[in-house]
């Protein structure tokens, strides 16, 4: 088990007020504001999970913004010189085919990485035999800091993005499921993330992490509990507003009692000898399931057992609402806020035509012919703007609970911390309050001022004046995309030397993350 969740000693240097200034006025120079985005930016601020649901896409238009490989930047945690050769090498489609078979890709360098967490395969038997506070703290540590890592170091990009996809679709909170589900749960995603969604919708309501965090596990014949229930339908499958009523809820509450893990009722469960323990259980027994069944979405569910639940799931897994809902929330992962209705119903009868195949359903959306002409720019998540930073500045990381506990606790979004169960939300709106720590965190990666993440930006400078340093940084951190006036802004920053030094250097690539450029993609 790692021990690496000390207090994270973050090395902190102030930065000089010109830099900041500059940052924000690069930040802002570039950035077209809804009305939607500044009331809430300035004067109604509200925090990311209870801000209103807005829909101002077609308000929002970041000047200056364009995208040299917009391809590359969905399907990856950022653009960087070797997905730019790979692409190049392999072209639109094979690009796409290469990231949508991540079983062919090998990669030493990340298993090698990944043997610093223990625990991140462990059972949750293994997890449980050895747990305390402490040691779910470690569990936690371990999983979270590989999602860092893989998604900096990975190969199989974007592998990574689709797993952070349904990590989100399917959200669990960790403080929700003591530590010892963590580990198999994202395993188990990230196995089923490429297969097919009836295939990821069973082996959420079968594990032990879902049950727990969505309470299934209270819910018992004489104590129904509707919570699993409930976010099934609105948030999984058929989503909000698919005419569905409360009875269709009360049907599927009482069909999946008796869902639950094995060991659930005994207590203490560090005392289990069970090795399969917090594996997936259906209690059949009457004080467990109640088998009454009843009318779910028009169609009786007669008395019986286990099946009446898998009934449920087979019914909702292609539900003509389901496909909708799965489709839109992709083609808005994939292609930004704001696709046409008459796209996202294409996407959605591949769904159906397809019963459901992720790679079918993919490819339909990342197809040059539909991606050119429905793509449309997005403002990064914060990890995601973390990440991409690290990745373009040879970043290292060397202790992944400064980036973890520091960095993007500074940022909001820590994974598997999103207490609702609607995942961290993908809308520009929900993020762009928080522009001063980016830019504060943005500019520390780039100059070392953080405990736990190296970079270094002078590997790829093959000039050091101006004009050669400008150069490299839209070569290197933007793949030729930097637009003119912000290379000017750049440039004119390091005025006051025809040799800009160590520290300028860093300080205007800095500068250049914070950039609008940047934040987009």
């Amino acid at each position: 088990m790692s021990t690496s969740t000390r207090s994270p000693r973050t090395k902190r240097k102030a930065f000089s007020r010109r830099t900041l200034l500059q940052a924000s006025a690069l930040g802002l120079s570039g950035m077209a504001l809804s009305k939607a985005a500044f009331a809430q930016t300035v004067g109604g601020y509200q925090p990311p999970d209870s801000s209103p649901d807005l829909d101002d896409s077609n308000e929002i238009e970041p000047l200056g913004v364009t995208q040299t490989y917009p391809l590359v930047n969905r399907m990856t945690f950022g653009t960087n010189l070797s997905e730019v050769a790979l692409f190049n090498k392999l072209g639109w489609d094979g690009y796409v085919e290469y990231h949508l078979a991540p079983e062919k890709i090998v990669d030493t360098s990340l298993d090698s990485r990944l043997r610093e967490f223990a625990s991140i395969n462990a059972t949750p038997y293994q997890c449980i035999k050895i747990y305390t506070w402490q040691n779910g703290f470690d569990i936690y540590y371990d999983v979270s800091s590989a999602q860092i890592t893989r998604a900096t170091y990975a190969k199989a990009q974007f592998l990574e993005v689709m797993t952070e996809f349904w990590l989100d679709h399917f959200n669990i909170h960790n403080n929700r499921i003591w530590g010892v589900f963590l580990p198999s749960y994202v395993n188990n995603i990230r196995a089923a993330a490429l297969t097919n969604f009836r295939n990821l919708l069973f082996t959420v309501a079968k594990s032990g992490a879902m049950s727990q965090y969505l309470d299934n596990v209270l819910n018992t014949t004489g104590h129904h509990n509707e919570n699993y229930a409930r976010e099934l339908m609105e948030l999984h499958t058929l989503g909000v507003y698919a005419g569905y009523d409360e009875s269709d809820i009360y049907t599927a509450r009482r069909c999946f009692t008796g869902w639950s893990f094995r060991g659930a009722y005994e207590w203490p469960p560090e005392k289990t000898t069970d090795t399969k323990w917090g594996t997936f259980q259906f209690y059949a027994d009457v004080t467990k399931h109640d088998n009454e069944g009843g009318l779910f979405l028009g169609k009786k569910i007669a008395k019986g057992g286990l099946d009446q639940g898998e009934y449920i799931l087979n019914t909702l897994s292609i539900h003509p609402s389901t496909a909708l809902h799965l489709a839109r929330k992709l083609c808005t992962k994939l292609l930004g806020e704001g696709v046409s209705d008459a796209f996202v119903q294409s996407t959605a009868d591949v769904f159906t035509s397809s019963a459901g195949d992720i790679k079918t359903i993919l490819r339909h959306i990342l197809k040059q012919d539909n991606f050119t002409p429905n793509y449309k720019v997005k403002f990064k998540r914060p990890f995601h703007y973390l990440v991409s930073g690290m990745r373009v500045t040879n970043g290292n990381i060397v202790d992944s609970g400064d980036v973890l506990w520091w960095l993007l606790s500074q940022l909001r979004q820590q994974p598997f911390q999103w207490g609702p169960p609607d995942g961290y939300p993908d809308k520009y709106l929900k993020w762009v309050d928080n522009l001063l720590p980016r830019w504060k965190v943005m500019m520390g990666v780039a100059q070392n001022n953080w405990w736990g993440v190296r970079t270094n930006p002078f590997l790829n400078i093959s000039s050091r004046t101006p004009a050669g340093v400008v150069s490299y940084i839209n070569r290197y951190l933007f793949a030729g995309g930097l637009n003119t006036a912000t290379q000017a802004a750049l440039q004119g920053y390091m005025r006051t030397s025809p040799a800009p030094t160590n520290g300028q250097i860093r300080e205007t690539v800095g500068l250049a993350l914070c950039s609008p450029e940047f934040m987009w993609y």
